[in-house]
């Protein structure tokens, strides 16, 4: 193998080896979405979600893997009397950390899902 070859081979082997891998995406709420259910609706697989400190009125259904996080007692979900707060439906590899839930029937109910 010619010299030029053998420099142009490891050039490429090492680009290979540094390229860096996508970083996870992460949305904060209520910074890029004014709501938790915004924020889960355009989210990419195996995105982040970080909420705000704050008091959030909804009733939120997570139908697809990615991970839901506040600093724990900051941020409330608040749920309508008699529904359920958060479902997890249908997926799986979600996280939901560090939220409190106040109200509702049922604060996570998770079903077909797998994970979480």
């Amino acid at each position: 193998m010619r010299p030029l070859a053998v420099v142009a081979a490891l050039a490429l082997v090492l680009a290979a080896c540094s390229a860096e891998t996508p970083s996870v995406p992460v949305i904060v709420v209520p910074g890029d979405y004014p709501t938790l259910t915004a924020a889960i609706h355009e989210a990419p697989d195996g995105a982040t979600i970080k909420l705000a400190p704050g008091r959030y009125n909804e009733q939120v259904i997570v139908g697809r893997p990615l991970s839901i996080v506040a600093e724990p007692g900051t941020a409330e979900i608040v749920g309508a009397p008699g529904a359920t707060v958060i479902s997890v439906t249908g997926t799986a590899g979600v996280t939901i950390q560090g939220l409190t839930i106040v109200g509702g029937a049922t604060g996570i109910a998770v079903t077909e899902s797998s994970g979480v």
